[in-house]
């Protein structure tokens, strides 16, 4: 488990020591029923929404040494879609594919996007076209995001820690809990 912290007090350290950092979001929640991705065994598309889902994102730099970390509330994104927005991101913010990084957080609860994981659906066309502008609608919400992060940088001083989860997560199913330092040792 990593942490990135960032803080910009004053006088915590001199102007030189400090790195643009800004960070955005923005609602990518599907606007209609469309099917979801994750799960195999799905019969139809969504029934409304439980929460909303997010893309995120960190400017980290200026000018060419310029990072880009973006997080999705989705199960994944295709090669496609993902050069696709690297090379928005790099036209218009002129931020180089390779110091853009797209990171999709496995959730099974988010709407399918572009090619991911096609092979476990068979969608007819409404639902397909659906799918397609959902993630023509992801891009653009994704290069605006990059722009709203770097337009938000101020100096910060940025911090990195390591920590361990390891015995966070047990599977309950098969573990009863009385018996898990025993089966941990």
């Amino acid at each position: 488990l990593a942490i990135l912290l960032c803080h910009g007090r004053a006088g915590q350290s001199t102007r030189e020591s400090l790195l643009p950092v800004g960070v955005a979001r923005v609602d990518i929640t599907p606007l209609g029923s469309m099917w979801m991705s994750g799960y195999a065994g799905r019969d139809r598309p969504s029934e409304g929404t439980e929460q909303p889902l997010w893309a995120k994102a960190v400017a980290i730099g200026a000018g060419e040494e310029r990072h880009v970390l973006v997080t999705t509330d989705l199960v994944g994104i295709d090669r496609t879609l993902s050069l696709a927005v690297r090379r928005q991101i790099e036209s218009h913010h002129r931020i180089p594919k390779s110091r853009v990084a797209i990171n999709c957080s496995h959730t099974h609860s988010g709407p399918c996007v572009g090619d991911c994981l096609a092979l476990q659906r068979d969608l007819g066309p409404e639902q397909q076209q659906r799918v397609d502008e959902y993630a023509t609608r992801l891009q653009t919400l994704i290069i605006e995001l990059v722009g709203q992060a770097i337009a938000r940088q101020t100096p910060c001083t940025i911090a990195a820690g390591k920590g361990s989860c390891a015995t966070f997560a047990v599977n309950r199913r098969n573990n009863p809990e009385k018996l898990v330092p025993e089966l941990r040792a």
